[in-house]
């Protein structure tokens, strides 16, 4: 019996000191983990905040791309800044267009009595367009006629009583101011009948029509658009390098849409260049322009520019 205790006793010291052991062990693994754990949280946290990430390594053969802060706007690939190559003849995009243009409007207010031209018709300086009702104008004008002959027959009279001493010089000037008075008044109703006779400014072509008859408009409302077809022009903006290989009387050449060529002069040179855009506005002149019209698009070729020199 003694010896069964004996026996039993020193299976649970053993299996005591087996159940302390795991029980270290286990709490070895947890603070190895704990310390893992804790270092990766640092990491991240380090990244969170904006510490730098290690530089990733090239690729073999990958070759580096410059950051585009450094390099210079516009500079060719491989060109040094403030190098140059000749610029080759190059195009410019602008629009002909006719310095006699005009949305040719009323002066006075009134209903269209009458349009006398139609899209395409050629009128010349001065030539009725269109007309306006004109009835109250054409009385306000009767009624200063007959006051301009009933000032001019009290002048008369005046002036044959004034001879016979009969009325004061006083009342002889009176007579012929009035007569001054009555004429200036005919001639602002002759200009107010005028008004309601729209006329071309200039010759050209009918290039848009507004209106029709009947229709009641206000004072300055376009009637019809006049637009001389020569000659044309166009204005176009160079840089400042290229203007210098320009000059006043030179002649460019002109492209359509079509393949058309024309010729063109230079007839003014902006004497500043424009500081925002760093270009020079030219007015080129157009007058022989074939089959171009006003408002046809157009590319003016311009010379080759000058080279810069360091």
């Amino acid at each position: 019996m003694r010896h069964g205790f004996l026996a039993t006793g020193n299976t649970a010291r053993t299996i005591g000191l087996l159940i302390a052991t795991l029980a270290a062990l286990t709490a070895c693994s947890r603070e190895i983990g704990t310390e893992n754990e804790s270092s990766e949280t640092s990491l991240v946290g380090s990244l969170h905040a904006g510490e730098p990430r290690p530089a990733s390594t090239p690729r073999p053969g990958a070759a580096a791309v410059p950051a585009a802060e450094d390099a210079a706007p516009g500079a060719a690939p491989g060109a040094a800044p403030g190098d140059a190559s000749p610029s080759a003849a190059g195009e410019l995009s602008s629009v002909l267009y006719s310095e006699h243009d005009a949305e040719v409007a009323t002066r006075v207010a009134g209903v269209v009595a009458s349009v006398a031209v139609e899209l395409d018709d050629r009128v010349r300086a001065g030539q009725l367009l269109a007309t306006l009702r004109d009835e109250q104008e054409q009385a306000a004008l009767e009624a200063a006629r007959a006051t301009l002959d009933l000032a001019r027959l009290e002048h008369e009279r005046a002036s044959r009583l004034r001879e016979q001493q009969l009325v004061t010089q006083a009342e002889l000037d009176q007579a012929t101011y009035r007569v001054r008075a009555a004429g200036a008044a005919l001639r602002e109703a002759e200009v107010r009948l005028e008004y309601t006779r729209i006329r071309a400014p200039f010759g050209g072509a009918v290039t848009r029509r507004f209106v029709q008859v009947g229709q009641s408009v206000e004072a300055l409302e376009p009637i019809v658009r006049v637009t001389a077809l020569r000659p044309l022009r166009t204005r176009i903006r160079v840089p400042e390098v290229a203007a210098h290989a320009l000059a006043q009387g030179q002649t460019l050449r002109l492209r359509g849409l079509t393949g058309e060529r024309v010729e063109g002069r230079i007839g003014r040179i902006a004497p500043a260049v424009d500081p925002v855009s760093g270009t020079v506005e030219l007015l080129v002149e157009v007058p022989e322009a074939g089959s171009l019209r006003p408002g046809s698009a157009v590319a003016v070729e311009l010379p080759a520019a000058p080279s810069r020199r360091p």
